[in-house]
């Protein structure tokens, strides 16, 4: 682009109005089009008053979001509210009707079944806004049995709403559960060996508990662990097809470029949490809770085994961005940070040997950068002891000559310098002694300084 000033210099030119009242204008663009394509666009605006172009420049990628049970190897299973009988149509089914059969559309046939009058749940016609869905109440359930006898791989997507577990599986000797969240409708789970049997919708099948009280849309399972683009792919189905685009926020959809570490932390247990951009910096659980709630659905806690020395620790396959300026974090965490069980000077979010990371100092009175190289003064405050209990967002964005920390979106504490950093650990000081906050969730690293649309859309 020789200037992005210039009309001239956009390879296309689409006028949505040569003359319109004050408002939104919309406009589909569908020709000279190439999937899996990164494509820029700039709005510009001209009246009797001047000309100006829009502050920001945007992308998208596009994305073929069609999707058949032929779509990608390894579908085992493949639920869907709005073809419940598996034949490819919309279902003319009554509203609140019981469900006693659903059928999967993979080539498996494991379909999901319930005998019992009092345990069906129902067929809600308008259960995610204008889509359908299957209501259970409490004490509903559906048993789909076993997809493979061995424990591996596996990757499970599930689009629903409520509170509980939406689906489940258990082998005597391990178990795992995807639960459901009000909050954020789009969830996945994914195991490196993790068992396919007493697969059940509605509770856990190894306690019985956990009833679901919410609305299921769809559900995925695929025998082994997808690619971060064959990820995008269904994420992008699910969300764009059930209108739930909001929550790619948490999938890494949403402002990607540039990421170079992200944990979603989608694990509910074990030690390794995994990174979903494209450098694969998987870190390792040292003293945390990878089965703790989160802003999205799991997160991971640094206080119930021990809070003085519990982190991700990425040892070898530490973040270093050398001597560029140019990096931002993104991080959702839960408020108060302080712990009667543990001193603290501050509370560091990453470190490294070269001890320079965001902070937020133990009285709780400002959010701030540290290095132990330079003496950094800010030229303003943001004062974290104004904040709610409960989960905020925070990004810290630097550029070759100042740093700005949000909250919520909100610009905060800014620098009029600011440093390089590695990250070695999350959420605590490499030695310990510094942890960060009780919870996070949604981890996020960029190569690159991300504009206040950019963190707006995160937060």
């Amino acid at each position: 682009m020789v200037n992005p000033d210039n009309n001239a210099t956009w390879d296309y030119k689409v006028v949505l109005s040569e003359s319109s009242d004050i408002g939104v204008l919309d406009q589909v663009v569908t020709s000279n089009l190439v999937e899996n394509t990164n494509y820029y666009f700039r709005a510009y605006a001209k009246n009797l008053a001047g000309e100006t172009w829009a502050d920001e420049i945007y992308t998208f990628r596009t994305i073929d979001t069609q999707f058949t049970m032929d779509s990608l190897e390894g579908l085992l299973l493949w639920l869907d509210a709005s073809d419940v009988n598996g034949d490819g149509l919309r279902d003319s089914l009554a509203d609140q009707e019981s469900i006693p059969l659903w059928l999967d559309k993979s080539r498996n046939e494991k379909h999901a079944t319930q005998s019992i009058l009092s345990k069906m749940p129902s067929y809600d016609e308008d259960g995610f806004g204008n889509m359908p869905a299957i209501d259970f109440k409490s004490g509903h359930s559906m048993f789909i049995g076993t997809l493979t006898g061995l424990s591996g791989p596996i990757t499970v997507f599930v689009m629903a709403d409520g509170e509980g577990v939406a689906i489940g599986a258990d082998d005597g000797i391990s178990s795992w559960t995807l639960e459901a969240r009000s909050s954020n409708r789009l969830n996945s789970f994914k195991g490196e060996n993790d068992p396919l049997q007493q697969v059940t919708l509605g509770l856990d099948p190894r306690t019985g508990f956990g009833l679901l009280s919410g609305k299921i849309a769809e559900v995925l399972i695929f025998d082994r662990l997808l690619e971060p683009a064959e990820r995008e792919m269904i994420e992008g189905y699910l969300s764009h097809k059930w209108g739930a685009l909001d929550d790619l926020a948490q999938s890494g959809f949403s402002v990607k470029d540039g990421l170079v570490l992200y944990y979603p932390f989608n694990e509910t247990g074990g030690s390794i949490v995994e990174d979903y951009s494209l450098d694969l910096r998987h870190g390792v659980v040292i003293d945390a809770d990878l089965g703790t709630e989160g802003k999205f659905s799991s997160g991971i806690g640094f206080d119930e085994i021990s809070p003085e020395f519990a982190k991700i620790d990425l040892s070898l396959n530490k973040l270093d961005f050398g001597t560029s300026k140019n990096w931002s974090i993104s991080v959702w965490f839960k408020y108060p940070v302080a712990n009667a069980d543990i001193s603290v000077l501050r509370h560091a979010l990453t470190d490294s040997s070269f001890h320079e990371y965001v902070y937020i100092r133990d009285s709780g009175d400002r959010h701030g950068l540290y290095s132990e190289a330079l003496t950094l003064t800010p030229d303003t405050i943001f004062n974290p002891n104004t904040l709610t209990s409960g989960w905020h967002h925070l990004a810290a964005v630097s550029n070759a000559s100042s740093t700005h920390i949000y909250v919520n979106g909100n610009l905060g504490t800014t620098y009029g310098n600011s440093v390089s950093i590695e990250v070695e650990s999350i959420g605590n000081l490499v030695a310990g002694g510094g942890r960060f906050s009780p919870a996070l969730d949604d981890f996020r690293v960029y190569n690159r300084t991300l504009s206040s649309s950019e963190v707006t859309a995160l937060s």
